[in-house]
């Protein structure tokens, strides 16, 4: 049975597809007497696809000026105009015979567009000659002439085979109008006019100067403003007042003075032909020393002069009285007193040029806040910002900002519990004892639940790869939190160039609210080149050793048309080469599990040393691995499973027992078969800067190799960091532990090891460089290397300050443990223990330590932080006693 309301929900979702012009509906009878609804449908032309040829960059700002989005209305006047705009871009930057060629073709079947444009910009134009055309009163004079050819030169050494850019000219054209100020043309007028030489590509400039009355404005005695910024102070909206008064140029020039306290500033003026001549006497710049109270019953003198401490005993400026002012009534404001006014402000000068500021005040009755009630919610009163009122003796000073904190928290309440249409008032009561406060809520309507969700977008989109995305359906409690978590899903699948997600609105007949999803299918195939210079480390670490860096990524986006990709990436430096290519698909087997099937070959060289441009070794690993990922609202968690094969050469024995590691297995390659299980929970209250909040990573990693060439090892690491906020500052804990499960610890590959040291771990040690150390001698000198461990424990602690504005101060400290078996092979055990570093058998010196401070600057992309960590146990020569590190990006 359809019922009227069942139609007219229908007619609703429809409408607000964005894609018909016209419904017919139609019920029609057959002879059994059944009745057929029919729904004829009229769409309109709709833009499916926009392409771009003829050029090679800049195809994104083309794309940008067209304007019309994929999925919506295709006007022909709107396209029109957009390729309009088009041409006037290429014409302001000087490709004057550009020409764009449109191909609009119409699908008849599915009623979309696909437009093509075809651009040819052609030659750059250039300027060519310039010349002067000035309308005056015909008087001659030298002066006249002289400022004509000024303007000239200047004009023509700026222009002389330039490329022809229209927003050069208009620069040109303001400094010149600002020169024409400076001589005695204050109302002077400048245009230009392009003649444009086709054959030579060239533009022949004209520039109309109409000089209109001649006023030229001498100022003497000036020292502390320009005689610019006077000229435009006294200039200042006078085009339409000429003649201006002489006297009323004087006033303006006093009152700016008097202004920045030059209260004795005298000025005289001197009425010549077509001159002025203004005499300015500034006298001394008077400082404000004191300020004065009268009618205050209610504040200490000395804490109201407190807001105005930052100004006393520094020149006068009545900027920055009125602000203090201001400040002072917030004052008022915050302890209750709303009806505070200052009557009268007055000044008291001295023979020292000193100023008392004396503020006349009506304070007026102080407002006590006794009670707060929400008689329609009395659970919500000890929530949110009315908890504290429960806690402390009432009454207490009423605060103007409370009415705005709790409306405020109050309307973003019922707004998260899926409410549209909410009334709040407050109601103030007013006794002897005090305000009694009651928070009136009126719900105009029921809980708001999800609609339908419409899809608007290009036709190519698979619309069941978008639902299968929603984290909520149809008739779910409202949710903002959900939204979100849509959208982020839709931009992970990694297929759509654009996506945004909103309520419509209104809601649908039956009061649910609807959700319009646009989506724009990004291009099929796609490049990424890259390339540049960088240091070893990741990390803004000065060094001498650093790398050119090449890199490119191929993309090939919904092969099967299951939102799937085929990646293939590379980056080549002098030190490593990376190479992937890999397979992923978003859902398997209808669940939202992402599964990537990858095949990489890698190679990298560790240096001896930070700085060195030796080669300690060179680590090759080479083969494919499965993977299956899942996100679910803050949490994360996959599982790798591949084979491996890992080989460790250009490494000496010597060197390879100076790192703990079998030489047996240098110049061998090793098979493993892999298991890397991981789940990370992320729970914080922003991202970048967090506050408050908690991360989890746990991470384990199964190496069983294939062949009897080495042992099998079973590494665990748990990473979990804390903040809490403490006042305005934050108060961030991290703990890492890791242990790896092996017969051998020689036999695990040093980039499997555990290491500490560097910006991210114990801020004192170089990158890695943490003990345990072994040695060598290199050159006539011993050489320390990392050895890496089987055990770690870093403890990180961290208080973050906010300073001013963007700055943060930091004070750090950090603690590890790093150890490994000792190797009982006496041939290794020369090359063991750098300086007798593992020589100690107590638990004491084991630990590493390192405190410090540093400093952040917030962008908005993380922060750029400067830390210096100092050594707390400093065993032996080898070790650093200090660090200190440029990064973008928190510890932890």
């Amino acid at each position: 049975m359809v019922s009227k309301k069942d139609i007219s929900k229908a007619l609703f979702y429809l409408k607000n597809t964005e894609k018909f012009e016209r419904v017919i509906i139609s019920l029609d009878e057959d002879d059994f007497g059944h009745y057929e609804l029919s729904f004829y449908l009229y769409s309109y032309w709709t833009l499916a696809n926009f392409s771009c040829t003829g050029v090679w960059f800049g195809k994104e700002k083309i794309k940008n000026l067209y304007g019309l989005e994929y999925g919506r209305v295709f006007k022909s006047e709107k396209h029109e105009q957009a390729v309009s705009q088009m041409r006037e871009e290429f014409y302001q930057k000087g490709f004057l015979s550009a020409q764009i060629h449109e191909e609009i073709h119409r699908d008849y079947t599915d009623k979309t567009v696909d437009v093509t444009l075809n651009v040819a910009k052609g030659i750059r134009f250039t300027v060519g000659t310039i010349s002067l055309c000035v309308l005056d009163d015909g008087k001659e004079s030298k002066e006249k002439q002289d400022l004509l050819e000024a303007i000239q030169l200047y004009t023509f050494k700026q222009l002389e085979n330039a490329w022809y850019k229209q927003r050069t000219l208009d620069h040109i054209k303001q400094e010149v109008l600002a020169h024409l100020n400076r001589e005695g043309y204050p109302f002077a007028q400048v245009s230009y006019k392009n003649n444009i030489d086709y054959e030579e590509s060239k533009v022949n400039l004209v520039l109309h100067i109409q000089l209109n009355k001649y006023l030229k404005t001498v100022i003497n005695g000036n020292r502390f403003f320009s005689q610019q910024q006077l000229q435009e102070h006294m200039m200042r909206g006078s085009e339409n007042l000429w003649p201006i008064s002489e006297q009323v140029c004087v006033h303006e020039i006093k009152e700016l003075y008097q202004q920045k306290g030059f209260l004795d500033v005298e000025v005289t003026h001197e009425n010549q032909v077509d001159l002025w001549v203004f005499s300015i006497a500034e006298g001394h710049r008077y400082h404000l020393n004191d300020v004065e109270f009268e009618g205050v019953e209610n504040f200490s003198t000395q804490r109201l002069r407190k807001v105005f401490s930052p100004y006393l005993k520094r020149p006068y400026s009545e900027e920055a009285v009125n602000d203090a002012m201001d400040a002072l009534l917030s004052v008022y404001l915050e302890q209750g007193f709303w009806d505070i006014q200052i009557l009268k402000k007055k000044f008291i000068c001295f023979d020292d040029r000193q100023l008392r500021l004396k503020l006349f005040i009506k304070e007026g009755n102080r407002r006590q806040l006794m009670s707060i009630e929400i008689p329609e919610f009395p659970d919500l009163e000890s929530k949110g910002p009315f908890a504290r009122f429960k806690t402390v003796a009432l009454p207490v000073p009423f605060k103007f900002s409370y009415l705005k904190e709790q409306r405020k928290w109050l309307l973003h309440h019922f707004k998260q519990h899926g409410f549209k249409s909410i009334v709040i008032k407050p109601e103030l009561h007013e006794s002897q004892d005090g305000i009694h406060l009651e928070w009136h809520v009126q719900l105009k309507d029921q809980k708001t639940l999800f609609g339908k969700t419409v899809v608007i977008g290009s036709s190519g989109v698979n619309v069941e790869h978008i639902y299968r995305e929603l984290c909520y359906s149809q008739s779910d409690l409202w949710s903002k939190k959900k939204l979100e978590q849509t959208f982020a899903r839709l931009k992970d699948v990694g297929i759509y160039e654009t996506v945004s997600i909103y309520p419509l609105s209104h809601v649908d007949p039956s009061g649910e609210q609807p959700v319009a999803i646009r989506v724009i299918a990004d291009d099929p195939y796609e490049i990424k080149v890259r390339f540049g210079f960088q240091n070893v480390s990741k990390n803004f670490i000065f060094r001498d050793r650093a790398t050119y860096k090449i890199g490119g990524t191929f993309i090939y986006k919904d092969v099967t048309g299951n939102a799937d990709q085929i990646r293939i990436e590379g980056d080549f430096t002098r030190f490593y080469r990376i190479s992937e290519a890999s397979y992923s698909v978003p859902w398997t087997f209808g669940y939202p599990i992402k599964t990537t099937v990858k095949g990489y070959c890698n190679k990298f060289d560790q240096p001896v040393y930070i700085g060195s441009k030796r080669t300690l070794y060179r680590g090759r690993n080479n083969g494919a691995l499965i993977s299956w990922q899942q996100k679910r609202m803050d949490r994360y968690s996959a599982l790798n499973l591949g084979l491996e094969h890992i080989k460790i050469d250009q490494l000496s024995d010597r060197l390879a027992q100076a790192i703990d590691f079998l030489p047996a297995l240098i110049n061998k390659w090793v098979p493993y078969l892999n298991l890397e299980p991981t789940l990370f929970i992320e729970s914080l209250n922003d991202k970048l800067y967090p506050s408050k909040g908690f991360t989890t990573l746990v991470s384990c990693k199964w190496m069983l190799p294939l062949a009897h060439k080495a042992e099998y090892f079973f590494k665990v690491m748990v990473d979990q960091s804390t903040f809490f906020p403490i006042s305005r500052a934050v108060f961030g804990m991290r703990v890492r532990a890791g242990h790896i499960f092996t017969k051998n610890f020689c036999e695990i590959v040093p980039p499997e090891r555990f290491y500490l040291g560097g910006p991210n771990s114990i801020r004192c040690y170089l990158p890695d460089l943490a003990p345990p150390l072994g040695k060598l001698k290199m050159n006539d000198s011993e050489c320390c290397f990392p050895q890496g461990g089987g055990t770690m424990v870093n403890i990180n602690f961290e208080m973050r300050i906010p300073v001013i504005h963007s700055m943060a101060a930091v004070v750090f400290n950090d603690l590890g443990i790093l150890s490994k078996p000792i190797n009982p092979d006496p041939a290794a055990t020369s090359f063991q223990g750098c300086c007798g570093c593992d020589e100690s058998q107590n638990w004491y010196p084991q630990i590493l330590g390192a405190v410090g401070i540093g400093f952040r600057y917030n962008t908005p992309i993380g922060p750029l932080r400067f830390d210096f960590g100092w050594n707390i146990n400093q065993r032996c020569d080898c070790d650093s006693p200090y660090a200190w590190y440029i990064a973008l990006g928190h510890t932890f």
